[in-house]
C-alpha cells in the first residue's frame, strides 16, 4: 500500500465508527419519553468543583499559554504606548474641517461653545493612555495586596479570601486584559450577546437585593447600580465607538504614504491587532460557563450563588499554589481555559477509578474520559500537533 494511502484508510475506519455508534445511539434513544444520553458515561457535575483533579492542570501547552500573555502584554502596551504618544504629538485641527465623531455632536450639544473643538482627536489616545496607566497601577496595587495578606491571611479568614480572590483576578482578568487592551476593547460591553447575559444577570441582582432589602437604601442601592450599568453601556458605546473612528483614520493615514516605515507598520499591526480583540471570546466564554455551573437551572445567579461562585474561585487559586507553588501555579492560572473548567468540574464513570489510583500513588493518565471510536478526543493535555491528529485511542489521556 502507498504510504498516503494508509492514512486514508484509517481515517475512513475512524469516519465508520463514527457512524456506527450514532447510529446506535439513535436506535438507544429515539423512541424513549425520557431519553438519559447524557448518563450513558455516567457524566456528572463533580462535587468538589474538581478540587480534587488539580494535579492534572499543569502540562506543556499550559508554559506556551502563559508565556504567549506575558509576551503580549508586553508588545500591546509599548505598541499602545508609541501610537498614542504619536498620535498626542500631532497638531491640532482647530479651525480645520473636523471629522464627525458622537463626542463632537454631544459636546456641541451640551456645550454650545464646545471647548474640545479641534482636540477631540486627541482625547481617545489620551484616556486609552490613562487607563493603560490605571492597569498598571492596579497590577502593582493588587501584588501588594497579594504580599500584604499572604502575611496576615491566617489570622482573619476573610483577608484570606479577599487574597485568593485578588490572585485570581490578576490571572484571570487583569493580565489577560492588559495583553489586548485599547479603548476599542468598549465595544465588546455593547456587543448583542454580552449585553443580554450582562443584563439579565443585573436584573437578577437587583431583584434579589430589593427583595432581601430591610431598609429604603438597602432597596435604592441595587437601583443606582443597575442605571450606573446603562451609564456604563452608553459611555462603551460613544468612546469605543469615537475611538474605532479615531484609530481607523490613522491607521490610513500611516499606510497611504508610497514608503511604508517600521513605525508606520507598527501603527497599522497595533490597529489590527486591537480590532481582532474586541470581543474577547476567553471572556464571554468563560461567564457562560460561570454561568451554567453556579447559575442553577434558570441561570440566574442569586446571592448564594455568587458567593459559592467566589469561594469555588478563590478556592481554585489557594489549591493551585498549595499544589505547584508560586512560578508554576502563576503558570497554570494565567493559562487556565474553558478546557481545564470542563476537565475541573465534570466526572464520569471514571472518577472512582482514578481518585483510588490517586489515593494509591499510582495515577495514571489511562483513568480519562471515555469516547466511542472514531471520536478524536480534544484534551487540553495535547499539544497543538496531537490536536490537530487523528488518533485512534478510546480514551482520553
Amino acid at each position: 500500500m502507498e504510504p498516503l494511502a494508509e492514512p486514508m484508510v484509517q481515517h475512513t475506519r475512524k469516519v465508520v465508527h463514527y457512524e456506527e455508534e450514532r447510529t446506535k445511539y439513535w436506535n438507544a434513544f429515539r423512541d424513549e419519553t425520557n431519553p438519559k444520553i447524557l448518563k450513558d458515561d455516567g457524566l456528572v457535575i463533580s462535587e468538589d468543583g474538581g478540587l480534587s483533579d488539580i494535579d492534572e492542570l499543569m502540562y506543556p501547552m499550559q508554559y506556551f499559554s502563559a508565556g504567549l500573555i506575558i509576551v503580549f502584554c508586553f508588545m500591546n502596551g509599548i505598541m499602545l504606548s508609541v501610537v498614542d504618544l504619536r498620535a498626542l504629538a500631532q497638531p491640532g485641527t482647530s479651525g480645520q474641517p473636523s471629522y464627525f465623531l458622537l463626542t463632537n455632536s454631544i459636546l456641541s450639544v451640551v456645550f454650545p461653545g464646545n471647548p474640545l473643538e479641534g482636540h477631540v482627536e486627541k482625547v481617545v489616545p489620551f484616556l486609552e493612555l490613562l487607563y493603560f496607566a490605571y492597569l498598571l497601577f492596579q497590577i502593582f496595587y493588587e501584588c501588594w495586596k497579594v504580599w500584604r495578606g499572604m502575611r496576615t491571611e491566617k489570622d482573619d479568614p476573610n483577608i484570606e479570601l479577599q487574597t485568593w480572590l485578588t490572585v485570581s483576578n490578576l490571572c484571570w482578568d487583569v493580565l489577560p486584559q492588559l495583553s489586548s487592551y485599547s479603548a476599542i476593547r468598549l465595544l465588546y460591553f455593547v456587543t448583542p450577546s454580552v449585553v443580554g447575559t450582562q443584563a439579565y444577570n443585573m436584573v437578577c441582582f437587583v431583584q434579589d437585593r430589593m427583595q432581601n432589602a430591610d431598609t429604603r437604601m438597602e432597596k435604592v442601592w441595587p437601583v443606582l447600580q443597575f442605571l450606573r450599568y446603562l451609564l456604563f453601556l452608553v459611555c462603551a458605546l460613544v468612546i469605543g465607538f469615537d475611538a474605532f473612528l479615531v484609530k481607523f483614520r490613522l491607521s490610513i493615514a500611516y499606510v497611504q504614504s508610497s514608503t511604508l516605515t517600521l513605525a508606520d507598520s507598527l501603527a497599522a499591526f497595533t490597529f489590527l491587532f486591537q480590532i481582532l480583540g474586541v470581543v474577547n471570546l476567553n471572556w464571554f466564554v468563560k461567564e457562560r460557563l460561570f454561568i451554567f455551573i453556579f447559575g442553577g437551572e434558570d441561570g440566574r445567579v442569586d446571592i448564594k450563588e455568587k458567593a459559592r461562585w467566589d469561594v469555588w474561585v478563590a478556592l481554585i487559586a489557594k489549591k493551585v499554589f498549595d499544589q505547584y507553588g508560586v512560578m508554576k501555579g502563576l503558570i497554570v492560572l494565567l493559562a487556565f481555559d474553558d478546557y481545564d473548567f470542563q476537565q475541573l468540574v465534570l466526572d464520569d464513570d471514571g472518577k472512582l477509578d482514578k481518585m483510588r489510583s490517586k489515593n494509591s500513588g499510582f495515577f495514571e493518565a489511562s483513568h480519562g474520559r471515555t469516547v466511542p471510536d472514531g471520536f478524536t478526543p480534544l484534551s487540553p493535555r495535547q499539544s497543538p500537533r496531537q490536536r490537530a491528529s487523528l488518533t485512534g485511542g478510546t480514551t482520553v489521556p
